[in-house]
């Protein structure tokens, strides 16, 4: 099996001059700015499983996250108004989606694939994901992991981290999920010291 690197998208936001009574902006995961992470894919048992593992591996890099079955315990109801709720309760600074698309996509390294598109907030993303075109069991072969991170202002979002890893699935579904999600928080890990929350 063999996981290549994320090619990152990397917008970096600066904190905005304020009083000296303005909330100090903190750092894109840090523990008062959780990153929110969603496997998005129907097949729960995935979901549960890589949600964990990112979460592990991310802490371990430093990054205080919060994986979303925790809190939306259905992938039925994963959608753009149910993760801002939980966004705006627990004090979410990125929401970071994660999903496998159409496997066979021509491109490696650091393209993107032929075709793909960057959704520039998470409601646009929810509008044109297909929520159901992809089988819930990926059969081995080629399969493209696309991570999308969403900023959030308030009630708003906007992408400020993206990338896609080609992996060559074998069937061996744990080794799958460890090798993409390490590979997610090496690269995440640098971003987020770039990425602040604005107050």
């Amino acid at each position: 099996m063999r996981t290549l690197v994320i090619a990152t998208l990397l917008t970096l936001l600066t904190a905005c001059a304020g009083s000296p009574a303005a909330p100090q902006p903190q750092t894109v995961g840090s523990a008062g700015n959780p990153v929110l992470l969603v496997a998005y894919t129907p097949n729960e048992t995935v979901r549960i499983r890589f949600e964990d593992q990112l979460e592990t591996d991310l802490q371990a890099a430093g990054i205080s996250n919060i994986p979303s079955h925790n809190l939306v315990a259905r992938f039925d109801d994963v959608d753009e108004p149910s993760l801002m709720r939980t966004a705006i309760d627990r004090n979410v600074s990125t929401i970071l989606m994660v999903r496998r698309v159409i496997a066979d996509l021509p491109g490696s390294g650091q393209q993107m694939p032929e075709g793909a598109e960057r959704h520039r907030t998470l409601r646009g993303y929810f509008m044109a994901v297909d929520r159901t075109r992809i089988p819930e069991v990926p059969p081995p072969g080629r399969q493209v992991i696309e991570v999308a991170g969403y900023l959030r202002e308030d009630a708003t979002t906007e992408l400020v981290w993206s990338g896609y890893s080609w992996v060559d699935f074998d069937g061996d579904l744990g080794a799958a999920i460890r090798n993409t999600s390490v590979t997610i928080a090496r690269n995440l890990a640098p971003a987020c010291d770039e990425i602040v929350c604005r107050p």
